[in-house]
């Protein structure tokens, strides 16, 4: 085989091999993620736990027919309605960037809601928060957080929590929640990728002489 062919055989292996190792987004599991395991006129729903007792939750039509997290600001808790459910994972912070969705809509009044990500090893401190204002059809809403190698809370656990933000009485449904994670790629990877691309430049670089 020619020096040439070598060079685009080598370039192409090695972009293909980094283009493969790159991390695309990944599903982070959540116990009871659309709300189907109920169960049913309780305070909690299965898998979640209820951070503040301001809130009750049943069954509620979620999208596609679905049941939905239906939580309802109780009236006699005027004075502080803000509840909220959380739910520490099994998986652990890495370096790469985390998305927390849910479909939710305003079934009753005009409240806001609250997505954030936590650090349950720690005191279970806010890393990511967003304050969204319901609209009464169903969206999709959530929040980021951009996790660099050099953070302090890479391997800790992970919690997520829901709740009311702000005072007002309403009547909120949330559906299908989901935590996407897209990992940093390995440096190994990224050096593939320049030794893919160094080699099929040296072959462009043949050719035109």
């Amino acid at each position: 085989m020619s020096t040439r062919n070598l060079f685009v055989l080598f370039g192409c292996i090695a972009v293909l091999a980094a283009t493969c190792g790159s991390v695309s987004a990944a599903s982070i599991a959540i116990t009871n993620a659309d709300f189907e395991q109920g169960p049913v006129n309780t305070s909690t729903p299965t898998g979640w736990t209820l951070v503040s007792d301001w809130t009750w939750v049943e069954a509620g039509q979620g999208t596609g027919g679905s049941i939905a997290f239906d939580a309802n600001v109780k009236s006699n808790h005027v004075g502080n309605p803000a509840g909220s459910i959380s739910q520490t994972l099994s998986s652990v912070y890495a370096a790469g960037t985390y998305v927390l969705s849910a479909d939710m809509r305003a079934a009753d009044g005009t409240p806001s809601f609250v997505l954030e990500l936590r650090d349950a090893d720690n005191g279970y401190a806010t890393l990511a928060t967003a304050t969204v204002a319901l609209a009464s059809d169903w969206a999709n809403y959530n929040v980021e957080l951009n996790v660099a190698s050099t953070d302090t809370f890479i391997g800790h656990k992970i919690d997520i929590l829901l709740a009311h933000g702000t005072a007002a009485l309403g009547n909120t449904r949330t559906d299908n929640v989901a935590l996407n994670f897209t990992a940093v790629p390995e440096p190994s990877t990224i050096a593939m990728l320049g030794i893919g691309l160094f080699g099929l430049l040296c072959y462009a670089w043949r050719r035109r002489k």
